[in-house]
Order: C-alpha cells, then sequence, then structure tokens
C-alpha cells in the first residue's frame, strides 16, 4: 500500500500539465508545488507557457475554460493552431518568439483567437521571455477582450454615424473639451466662420466670439459641464475676415459611460431672421408715427368742426346787420359761442401737446433705456397733487433689483401716463389705483401691472380697447380721446413688448405691461 506522502503527490500529479513532445522532459518549478499550481489556476487571466517551439506546454483553469477544450487538447497543440489567421512555426518564432527574446522586456499584442466552436475571439495579450535550466519559453497572461473591442466598434460606427450626420447638418456644429478647447468642428461651421478643423482644433472657444457676448457663450459652457442641457443664448461669432454674425447656440453636454466627457454646441446663424425682426420693429415705428399722425387729425376734426359750425352760424347770424349796440340775450349768445370756439381751441392745443412732447426732440424710435421704477416714481409725484382733491391715491410696489427696460425714457414716461389717465378718469368716486413691478428672471423681461378700482370695461368693448378712437367715456378737453391705449400699444410693440387688460363691470380694470430687459 503506498504512502500518504506518495497517494497526495499522486493526486496532485493529474492537474499538471504534460509535454506535448514524447521526447523532451522538462521539470517545471511549480510541478512540485500543488499550492502555487492552485493559487495559478484562481487567476482570472489566462497563463499559458509556450517553449520556443511554439508547443504549449501549460495552462492554467482559465484559459482552458475560456478557449472551451480540454487541458490534454489544448496540451497537444501548438499555440499558432489557435490563431484565426493561419501562421507557421518559423513565422511565430520570428514575429513573436524573437522579438521578445531581442528585447527581453514585456511586450503586449492583441491576437484574433479561435475558440471551441469556431468562434473568434479577440485576446489582448502580455508576453514575457523566459529562460529556465538551459530551455527557453515565453509566458503569455492574456484576456479576452472581444466584448470591449465589440463595444468599440460599435460605439466607431456610432461616432461615423454622427460624423455624417453632422457634416450634412444645417446648422454649425462644434464639440469642445472640458477646458473649452476645440475638438471638432462640422462643415457648416466651417463655411461659417471660415475656419477649418485643423485651424481651430486646440483653440478656446473664446477665439471666435465677440467680447461684449463671449460671457453668455461661459455661462452656458459651466451649465452643460454641471449636466444642464439645452442651454438657448444669443451670441456673435468672429468671421477669420472680421466681420460678425449673429447666432443662435443650444449647448448641451456629452457623456460616455455615464460621465460628461465634452460639450457639444448646435450653431444657427440668425443674420436673416434678425433683419427680419428689424423689418418688423420698423414696420412698428412707422406704425406708431402713423397713428400720432393720423391721430393728431382725427383728434383735432372733431373741436375744429365745433369751431367752424359756431363761426359760420355767428357769421350768418351777424353779417348783414349793422348793430349800434347788442341786446343782452344776443350778447349771452355771443359769449356762450365764443366759449364753446375758445374750449375747442384749448382742447386742439391739449391734444397737440400731448401727441407731440414724445417727439419733440426727436425724429422715430430709437433704441434706448431706461430705469422703470425711477421713471414710474416721477410720475405719481406729479399725478398725486392732481389726484389728492379727487381722492384717488396710489400705491406702489417696485420688485427688488428691478433691471432696466428696452424702452427710452420719454416714450416709457408717455405709455404710464396714458395708463394713469384712463385709471383716474374711470374713478368717479375716488380710490385706490395699484401698481406693482417685477422681474422674470427666465423670461427676461419687466412686468408692470396697473389695477383701477373705477367703473370697468364691458366684456363686449374689451377687443376694441387698442383700437385707435375707439372710447366707452365722453370726449373733450379733461375727458377720454380714444387715443390713449391705440399709442401705448404701439410704443410697447415698437419695444418688442406685450400689453393686454383684464376688466369687468363695476369691478375696476388691470392693465398688464411686458417690456424686454436692455442687453448692453
Amino acid at each position: 500500500m503506498p504512502s500518504k506522502a506518495t497517494s497526495q503527490k499522486s493526486s496532485n500529479k493529474k492537474f499538471l500539465p504534460k509535454p506535448s513532445v514524447k521526447n523532451d522532459k522538462y521539470s517545471l518549478p511549480f510541478e512540485e508545488s500543488p499550492f502555487f499550481t492552485k493559487m495559478i489556476n484562481h487567476i482570472g487571466d489566462e497563463l499559458m507557457l509556450i517553449d520556443d517551439k511554439a508547443r504549449i506546454v501549460f495552462v492554467n483553469d482559465a484559459t482552458i475554460h475560456n478557449i472551451g477544450y480540454s487541458r490534454r487538447y489544448i496540451l497537444s497543440k501548438n499555440i499558432t493552431d489557435f490563431f484565426k489567421e493561419k501562421v507557421s512555426i518559423s513565422t511565430w518564432r520570428k514575429n513573436y518568439f524573437m522579438e521578445l527574446k531581442r528585447k527581453r522586456r514585456p511586450l503586449k499584442y492583441e491576437v484574433q483567437r479561435v475558440k471551441k466552436g469556431g468562434k473568434v475571439q479577440t485576446v489582448d495579450i502580455t508576453a514575457f521571455y523566459m529562460p529556465y535550466k538551459g530551455k527557453e519559453f515565453i509566458l503569455s497572461v492574456a484576456r479576452d477582450i472581444t466584448k470591449q473591442v465589440d463595444m468599440q466598434k460599435e460605439m466607431k460606427k456610432s461616432e461615423d454615424l454622427y460624423r455624417l450626420i453632422s457634416e450634412c447638418a444645417g446648422d454649425g456644429i462644434i464639440t469642445v473639451d472640458l477646458q473649452g478647447r476645440l475638438m471638432y468642428i462640422n462643415r457648416a461651421q466651417k463655411k461659417l466662420i471660415n475656419v477649418s478643423l485643423k485651424q481651430g482644433k486646440g483653440h478656446h472657444y473664446s477665439e471666435f466670439v465677440t467680447p461684449d457676448t463671449v460671457s453668455k457663450f461661459d455661462a452656458a459652457f459651466a451649465l452643460a459641464k454641471r449636466g444642464v442641457a439645452q442651454i438657448h443664448e444669443e451670441i456673435v461669432l468672429i468671421h477669420k475676415n472680421g466681420s460678425h454674425i449673429s447666432v443662435e447656440i443650444n449647448v448641451s453636454p456629452l457623456y460616455r459611460a455615464g460621465k460628461i466627457i465634452s460639450v457639444n454646441a448646435i450653431i444657427r446663424d440668425i443674420r436673416n431672421r434678425k433683419r427680419f425682426e428689424n423689418v418688423i420693429r420698423e414696420s412698428e415705428k412707422m406704425k406708431a408715427m402713423q397713428l400720432f399722425a393720423s391721430g393728431t387729425a382725427q383728434e383735432m376734426n372733431h373741436p375744429l368742426q365745433a369751431v367752424l359750425l359756431s363761426t359760420q352760424s355767428l357769421i350768418k347770424k351777424y353779417k348783414n346787420r349793422e348793430y349800434e349796440y347788442v341786446g343782452y340775450k344776443e350778447y349771452l349768445e355771443l359769449v356762450r359761442k365764443l366759449e364753446i370756439i375758445n374750449e375747442r381751441i384749448r382742447y386742439c392745443c391739449d391734444t397737440t401737446d400731448r401727441l407731440t412732447r414724445l417727439h419733440r426732440k426727436r425724429v422715430g424710435i430709437k433704441a434706448a433705456h431706461c430705469a422703470p421704477g425711477i421713471v414710474i416714481r416721477k410720475i405719481l409725484r406729479l399725478k398725486s397733487y392732481q389726484t389728492k382733491e379727487a381722492d384717488i391715491y396710489f400705491k406702489l410696489k417696485v420688485g427688488s433689483s428691478l433691471p432696466s427696460i428696452n424702452m427710452g425714457e420719454i416714450e416709457f414716461q408717455h405709455v404710464m401716463e396714458n395708463i394713469f389717465n384712463n385709471a383716474i378718469q374711470s374713478m368717479t368716486n375716488g380710490g385706490v389705483i395699484s401698481i406693482k413691478t417685477s422681474f422674470r428672471k427666465l423670461t427676461q423681461r419687466v412686468k408692470i401691472e396697473v389695477a383701477d378700482q373705477g367703473i370697468g370695461i364691458a366684456k363686449e368693448d374689451l377687443e376694441h380697447v387698442f383700437e385707435p378712437f375707439f372710447t366707452t367715456k365722453q370726449r373733450g378737453v379733461e375727458k377720454n380721446s380714444g387715443l390713449g391705449l391705440p399709442i401705448v400699444y404701439a410704443l410697447i410693440k415698437a419695444c418688442q413688448g406685450d400689453v393686454s387688460v383684464k376688466s369687468s363691470l363695476r369691478k375696476g380694470t388691470v392693465i398688464i405691461v411686458s417690456l424686454p430687459v436692455y442687453k448692453r
């Protein structure tokens, strides 16, 4: 009966590799160390020992598992038998064995290997030249990277598809790294600023943006790096020839494996849109000017007709009569008609003064800005003296950090005076006019609400309040002319703003004005 030691040694022998050549006897160091063999078999990477004739003399369990064949089968083969492309022993010695022997340092290879069943694997190999007791070996540490390579191929396909789509896109597309340096410029962007990828790569995006708008791109870029997508901003790019191009940018982060690796910007040329907006703006200005002109003529027409009728009546009555004196009744009639004439002429002067005050120092509506809170307070100080006797009071609430608006002080003053006059005229029994201002950061607009406690406007009349000369009140001096709100509407629209009215009979009226913030 064999001893216990002999039995243990015999048990370990069945796990040890057998040389593939009968005449050669290899005495490997780990053959006498079962613990070392067991440790190697627990390594996840593939381990393989190959002699100088390309014969496989040792494999660990990970190699057997990944290739799919038995240990005995693998050890009966040459390493070249598992290559996808057939390689002779002499070629293998020249390209692998001799190179490793000559350089005497680890080298990395990537080979296509065929496993059991014919499936091709991509294997990443680190190989070492290892002489031992007059023999020469190569120790190969390998890892199956088929999935990673397939993923890289799919990613490459996706990148190629993205590049194809971006190159065909009508909008400009750029990609910058997390330091803001250009990595990619598509064809449309190259055409837009006349800078190729070769010329722009590695340059910071700020070199292609005007100094006055680069802060907008900086802010959008910072948000994108934090994962905020779909950031819209209007900036101005610099063409290679020095000219400026107005564009709209949409900035978003690009991810890989859940991590932001770069920032993408889609750039749209908005020069044509800007030109169209300018045409619309000029059209609104012209509309406002036409309202002034037609309004003046219309407002003058009513009182002048009354003056004309009064003077014609006097001429007709007294033209062919000679009087040494005028009777008392006739005197009263003359005075009454003169008072009517005086009232109508005074009304004409008041109306022309109101209509021309806005344009006394300028022609047209020029780009300007003002602080709305300051202007409103100035108007209210003047109005308070007029409304105190009528028992009308103002209640003002100005929002904090109210920015300047895209409307000149004269225009804004004219708008607010007309709105306040309407409110005052509707409050025959006194009351409070509430003014509330606020800043809407999301829309970059200043909102102004003026609420009165007047007689209100009927539902059927609301849609007509911005029509020239429409009024629910009596005409005349100190009465509503029907021109105030149409002028307010025209001026606000000319400055790219909005105005709306909410009202109910006997419940008061609220006028809401929204004006864009002035952008420096």
